[in-house]
């Protein structure tokens, strides 16, 4: 007998099992059930539809029922919702929504991939008609025409996100003056603080006035109904006439919940690497599941599209009698935000620390492509190993360009287990449009070999941000930039020791350092590299070298001075 298999819900997961499941079976019999208007959409392309950067709707449908039923034999039913699993039974039941009237479906194999749920807190006054969220093709149709008709001049997002992000910079794009508010101490929570700071001062430069550290409390209406404040903790408003509400989702987990299928630590449907269920005969996958950290070996949430649509290949051809395996994610993601794009790959160095890994980091401010050649941009990387194995544990590059190409890199090594000094050995292509004959990522790999083996010593640069840089601390920095460079800026109570003079400035280096701690440092790292060299030949102990340089120590600066102005403002 032909295998029936059913699956709850589109988009990607969903899509991608029908599909597969149809590849590795024909004979099969497949219907999909979606709730939503649309089977398989771009939901990742609906902030550049608000901003106009795409300009035709169309391009955001992936495909269609017809092409659906046409293409791979696959029923679809549209504006269809699913009641309930009866495990015993093997049936689901669906309500169609648009005719009111319920049905019943058996089924030999199910996968559930209802996807994720955004999160809405009781907010008093959320019902109005200028209150939005972005998750779908009708949220989007409802946003654009609202923009299109009443043209509002200030708008509020609420949430630091990727959807956030996206739609702060789609509302810039479109001339609007925008607030971003966020109830954590920055943006992008997944990034560290060293490396969100270029984000939050991107989104400074395109009009985003940034509120953070506080949360909305409520939304205070006019007659008309319509939103024209928010409160924040604390009492403060923020005058606007568009809300969009972007402070994360969940997994959508009442169907297997209710049915008796398992969930995990994370509140994700709990799976195996075949995608199955804690119920024989039923799969799940996508943002309703969680899924295997390539890191730690610990399951996790990740709600991307990337390991969606592998999760829905394996659960559709599992379900059809195959034997796929989806390995695990390493949660690795890129987003856009004015000028600046954010990549990570791996842990975080908080996540690292909370897993109670041992963490060596390295910090570099290389340029994307050869300097000599036109149009070199900066790339911020940082990138973790463990101490003693010296195995990659993760990656954040914040840049204009070139910051796809180190990111997939550096999630391939990490997917291979690779060490940081693996790193500096990579042939990675090079000419002087695209690359350095010692690309970022080899870079990375050879400061990173200095720092496990022991070569160097390392001073954190929010540490010094945050003031300990006084004798009380018994530090003192070092600056071996030109004085030219010094007297322009520096960190305060630094002292300048150009580099070119310090072999003739050991006497005073020795005086002046004394029984303290000295941190060398300049722009971005390599010149202070140069002279710990220099001094640690000439048996001057207790140097460090500050991580990043000056310019990782003058981002986290602006930064606090940001969340200051804010805070201010507010």
């Amino acid at each position: 007998m032909p295998t029936k298999l059913v699956i709850v819900g589109g988009v990607a997961a969903g899509a991608s099992a029908a599909t597969k499941a149809r590849r590795e079976d024909e004979s099969a019999e497949i219907v999909l059930v979606e709730k939503g208007p649309y089977v398989s959409y771009a939901n990742c392309g609906l902030p550049y539809y608000i901003s106009g950067e795409i300009e035709d709707r169309g391009k955001l449908l992936v495909t269609t029922p017809q092409v659906f039923e046409k293409h791979f034999n696959v029923k679809v039913l549209l504006r269809h919702e699913a009641l309930g699993v009866n495990l015993h039974q093997r049936t689901l039941e669906v309500r169609d929504l648009d005719k009111g009237q319920t049905i019943e479906l058996s089924y030999d194999a199910l996968i559930l991939a209802p996807g994720a749920a955004p999160i809405v807190p009781p907010f008093p006054g959320k019902d109005a008609p200028n209150f939005f969220q972005l998750r779908s093709v009708p949220d989007a149709d409802a946003l654009y025409e609202f923009l299109s008709v009443h043209k509002p001049k200030k708008a509020l997002v609420v949430g630091g996100g990727f959807i956030g992000l996206e739609c702060a910079e789609a509302f810039a794009h479109r001339g609007l003056e925008v607030t971003l508010v966020e109830k954590l101490e920055h943006v992008l929570p997944n990034l560290d603080e060293d490396m969100v700071a270029y984000v939050e001062g991107a989104l400074e430069k395109i009009g985003v006035r940034l509120v953070l550290g506080r949360g909305v409390q409520a939304f205070e209406k006019n007659d008309q109904g319509v939103i024209v404040k928010a409160l924040l903790e604390g009492g403060d408003a923020i005058e606007c006439d568009l809300v969009l509400l972007a402070i994360g989702v969940r997994p959508d987990t009442k169907l297997a919940k209710e049915a008796g299928i398992a969930v995990g630590e994370t509140g994700a449907i709990k799976v195996n690497d075949r995608m199955e269920t804690s119920v024989s005969g039923v799969f799940a996958a996508g943002d309703a599941v969680e899924s295997l950290n390539l890191v730690t070996g610990k399951s996790g949430w990740f709600a991307l599209a990337g390991p969606a649509n592998q999760q829905g290949r394996v659960a559709g051809a599992n379900a059809v009698g195959k034997d796929l395996r989806f390995k695990g994610t390493l949660g690795t993601f890129i987003v856009r935000a004015g000028k600046a794009v954010a990549a990570k790959t791996g842990l975080s160095e908080k996540e690292a620390l909370k897993e109670g890994y041992e963490v060596c980091k390295v910090l570099i401010h290389p340029e994307h492509h050869a300097g000599y050649y036109p149009g070199a941009k900066s790339l911020h990387m940082k990138v973790l190993a463990e101490k003693g194995t010296a195995r990659l544990l993760g990656a954040q590059i914040v840049g204009e360009e070139g910051v796809d190409k180190r990111v997939d890199v550096l999630s391939t090594a990490l997917f291979l287990r690779a060490t940081i000094q693996d790193l500096g050995d990579l042939n990675l292509a090079y000419a002087p449009p695209f690359g350095s004959a010692r690309d970022p990522v080899n870079q990375a790999g050879l400061v990173g070999s200095h720092l496990v083996s022991g070569e160097i010593d390392s001073y954190d640069p929010v540490r010094a941000a945050k003031g300990d840089n006084g004798d009380d601390d018994g530090v003192v920095f070092l600056d071996v930039r030109a004085p030219k460079e010094f007297e322009e800026e520096h960190i305060p109570g630094a002292i300048n020791v150009p580099l070119s003079v310090l072999r003739q400035s050991m006497d005073k280096l020795k005086e002046v350092i004394g029984e303290k701690q000295a941190v060398l440092y300049c722009g971005v790292g390599y010149r202070s590299y140069l002279a710990y060299r220099a001094l640690k030949h000439r048996g001057i102990q207790g140097l460090k070298a500050l991580l990043g340089g000056f310019v990782s120590f003058k981002a986290l600066q602006g930064k606090a001075q940001m969340e200051a102005k804010s805070g201010n403002e507010s």
